[in-house]
């Protein structure tokens, strides 16, 4: 008799909309996944007890992927549900994800972890990919239904997604200058 596990993970569909209103998504080279058409997947992992599925997507997210300016976005919240064996084990899992809006994509860790994700042929772990390079790139059906119920509710948000996406460059932008600012005045202040 076969023995049966449920595991919960959560994710996130990082987007970054581009200067020219282009949004492009997050997908990372897996080494954890035996079939070599699906190693590309979402940040995703396990919860820890006491977090809620938010919480465990952005700390999952940035855990991968060094990225700090992520922000999720509401009224999205989907659930790729599947099952599949390790040996003996029949596995059934969900794994629900949280759509993110990435401020600055030059935040990513230079080098995979070396276990979860890994450097694929070309020597790339992470790829910022369109709707439609990202839909071609997944292998799974649940991750490409997951990719295009995010991309539909990101593009009925349209206008308004760039919109934070600017005022969130716009926000860095002026916290950087004050940074240099205080840091002018300190080296300043020293040289007396």
């Amino acid at each position: 008799m076969r023995r049966r596990i449920f595991q919960k993970s959560c994710g996130v569909v990082p987007v970054h909309v581009t200067e020219t209103g282009e949004m492009r998504f997050l997908l990372l080279h897996s080494g954890q996944v035996r079939n070599p058409r699906a190693t590309w997947e979402f940040p995703k992992g396990g919860v820890e007890k006491g977090e809620s599925e938010a919480q465990t997507a952005v700390r999952e997210c940035r855990e991968e992927t060094g990225l700090a300016s992520l922000h999720l976005l509401p009224g999205y919240r989907a659930v790729d549900a599947y099952v599949f064996h390790r040996g003996p084990v029949r596995i059934k899992k969900w794994v629900v994800y949280f759509a993110a809006l990435v401020e600055s994509p030059a935040e990513m860790k230079e080098k995979p972890d070396g276990r979860e994700h890994v450097l694929d042929a070309e020597g790339y772990w992470y790829r910022w990919l369109t709707y439609g390079e990202a839909r071609k790139t997944l292998f799974h059906s649940g991750q490409r239904r997951v990719l295009g119920t995010a991309w539909a509710h990101l593009t009925v948000l349209g206008e308004e997604l760039i919109a934070h996406s600017r005022l969130l460059d716009e926000k860095r932008s002026l916290e950087e200058a004050y940074t240099e600012k205080v840091a002018r005045s300190a080296g300043g202040a020293m040289d007396r």
